[in-house]
C-alpha cells in the first residue's frame, strides 16, 4: 500500500501540471491572506467577471496549441470584437445588448474561419498565419479618434477635458474620417485644420499646421487620442518659466506640451528631423514632475486601448464632470449640501486608515447622492457612473445605502462611504443613535422593516467600532 501512495505521489510530482498547481495554490493562499474579504462573494464574483475572458480565451488557445499550432491574433481580434460590440450598444436601449452579443459571435465565427481556411487549406503554417490575420484585424478596427470611451468618443473626452482645463480655442489638425471627426466636437471654441497629405506626411507636419493658426501665448499640444488626461495639470504647466514644458510621470514624457508663443517660430522653421523631439532641442526646455499617469496613456496598439479603459474604470471623475451629473440630475442645493457634508465626514474616518483611496472615497461622497430625486438613487447613479467608464466608482456608491454585510466586516472605501453617509442627517452631525431613531420609531409595529432598519445599523455600529479599535491600538 505504501509503495502504490509512493509510486502516485512520484508520477505526480514529476508532472509539470503539478507544480503549475501547486504556485496556484500558494498565490491564492498569499493574496487570502493580504486580502480580508477575499473568499466573499463580492470579491470572487468580482474576480469571475475580471478573469472570465482571460480564461474563455486562454481555454481556446489550448485547443490549437494542443493541436500542434499557436494563435498570434487574440489580441487584435479581441480588440476588434471589442469595438465592433461597443459601436452597437446602446445604453438608452436595452435591447442592443443582444444585438451586439450575436453581432459580436459572428464575427467572432468569421474570424476563426478565416484562420482556419488560411491554415487549413491554404496549408500557412499557424503562427504566421494568424500573425498576418492579426494585422488585418488590427486595421479593421475603428478610427482612434472616434473609438467609444466613457459614454462618448475618444476625440470628444479629450476635447471636453481641455475646455475644463480653461483651453478656450481649440485648434484640431484632422486627416483621414475628417468629415466624422468635425461632426464629434464641433463648437464655436473648435477650429479645424485639414491635412490634405495625412497619408504620406508625418505627425511634425500635423503639428506645423496647428502652430501656424494658433493665436494664445500658451499652447498645448497633445494627440487626439489622449483622454484621461488630468485638467488641472494645464494650469500647473503654466506655473513653470520655460519656453517648452513636458508633463513627466514615471520617468516619462506624457503630454499635453506646453509650448509658449516665443518658441512657435523657431518650431515652425525646423528642417523636419526627427520631428518635434528634434524641434525642441534648441529652445529652453523644462519638465514638470506630475502624478497624472494619464498624461502618458495614448493609444498606439489594440492593447493601450485596453488598458486604457482598464486605467479609466479604476480613475474617478473629473469635477467638471461631477458638477455636470449635478445638472443632469437636477440635483437640489441641500442635497448638495449634504454630500459635501459626508464628504468631510469620510475624509476624517479616513485618516491614517491604510490600503483606502481617499482621492476616490472623496469623490464618492461628494456626489453619492447626486440622483436623489431618483427612484433608487443609488442603482441609477451607479449605472449611470459604470457606463461613464467608471466602475471602482459605481461599485462604491451602488452600496452606500445598504452595505452588503460580509463588507461590514472591514474597512474599505464602500463601508467608510456608508458609515459617513450614516452619521450626517441633511448637513448635520448626528450620532448613529440619532440617525436611526426616527425610522425606528416609524416601523416599531412593522417587524420585517424594523428588522432592516436595525440591521443598516448594526452595521455603521460594527465599522465605527472596527475604526475606533483602530485608533485605540495605534
Amino acid at each position: 500500500m505504501k509503495s502504490k501512495y509512493s509510486g502516485m505521489i512520484k508520477r505526480l510530482s514529476s508532472r509539470s501540471e503539478t507544480s503549475t498547481m501547486l504556485i496556484l495554490l500558494v498565490m491564492v493562499v498569499i493574496i487570502a491572506c493580504l486580502q480580508k474579504n477575499f473568499f466573499s462573494s463580492r470579491t470572487l464574483l468580482s474576480y469571475i467577471n475580471a478573469f472570465t475572458p482571460l480564461i474563455l480565451l486562454a481555454m481556446g488557445q489550448a485547443v490549437v496549441i494542443i493541436a500542434g499550432g499557436l494563435d498570434m491574433s487574440c489580441g487584435t481580434a479581441m480588440a476588434l470584437l471589442l469595438c465592433i460590440m461597443t459601436k452597437i450598444m446602446n445604453p438608452d436601449e436595452p435591447a442592443t445588448g443582444l444585438l451586439a452579443l450575436a453581432v459580436g459571435l459572428a464575427a467572432a465565427v468569421g474570424i476563426g474561419l478565416v484562420n482556419g481556411f488560411a491554415v487549413g487549406y491554404l496549408r500557412l503554417p499557424p503562427v504566421i498565419a494568424t500573425y498576418a490575420t492579426s494585422y488585418i484585424w488590427l486595421g479593421m478596427q475603428a478610427f482612434k479618434p472616434l473609438l467609444p470611451f466613457g459614454g462618448r468618443t475618444v476625440i470628444e473626452t479629450t476635447v471636453a477635458r481641455l475646455r475644463e482645463g480653461g483651453a478656450t480655442d481649440i485648434v484640431l489638425v484632422t486627416g483621414f474620417l475628417a468629415d466624422q471627426v468635425e461632426q464629434c466636437v464641433r463648437g464655436d471654441d473648435v477650429r479645424f485644420v485639414h491635412n490634405h497629405n495625412y497619408a504620406r506626411s508625418e505627425m511634425f507636419d500635423s503639428v506645423k499646421l496647428g502652430l501656424a493658426v494658433a493665436k494664445d501665448e500658451e499652447i498645448f499640444l497633445l494627440p487626439a487620442d489622449l483622454p484621461q488626461f488630468d485638467p488641472a495639470l494645464l494650469e500647473k504647466l503654466k506655473t513653470v518659466s520655460a519656453q517648452a514644458v513636458h508633463p513627466v510621470c514615471c520617468g516619462r514624457n506624457g503630454h499635453p506640451l506646453l509650448l509658449r508663443r516665443s518658441a512657435v517660430a523657431a518650431v515652425l522653421a525646423h528642417d523636419g528631423r526627427r520631428g518635434l523631439k528634434g524641434a525642441l532641442g534648441g529652445l529652453d526646455a523644462a519638465v514638470l514632475e506630475t502624478e497624472d499617469f494619464g498624461c502618458l496613456l495614448d493609444i498606439d496598439t489594440p492593447d493601450d486601448y485596453l488598458q486604457l479603459l482598464d486605467f479609466r474604470s479604476r480613475s474617478i471623475p473629473t469635477l467638471g464632470e461631477c458638477e455636470k451629473l449635478f445638472q443632469r440630475f437636477n440635483t437640489p442645493q441641500q442635497v448638495r449640501a449634504h454630500c459635501e457634508a459626508v464628504c468631510g465626514m469620510a475624509m476624517r474616518l479616513s485618516e491614517n486608515v491604510r490600503g483606502i483611496d481617499r482621492e476616490l472615497l472623496m469623490t464618492a461622497a461628494r456626489i453619492h447622492d447626486a440622483a436623489r430625486k431618483e427612484r433608487g438613487h443609488a442603482e441609477v447613479l451607479a449605472e449611470v457612473l459604470t457606463k461613464m467608464g467608471y466602475a471602482k466608482l459605481a461599485s462604491v456608491i451602488r452600496v452606500h445605502m445598504d452595505l452588503p454585510s460580509q463588507m461590514s466586516g472591514g474597512l474599505s472605501e464602500s463601508s467608510l462611504l456608508y458609515l459617513a453617509d450614516k452619521l450626517v442627517l441633511e448637513d448635520r452631525e448626528v450620532t448613529l443613535d440619532q440617525r436611526f431613531s426616527r425610522a425606528e420609531e416609524r416601523f416599531r409595529d412593522q417587524p420585517e422593516a424594523l428588522a432592516a432598519v436595525r440591521r443598516k445599523k448594526a452595521a455603521a455600529q460594527k465599522i465605527l467600532a472596527h475604526i475606533q479599535e483602530m485608533h485605540q491600538t495605534a
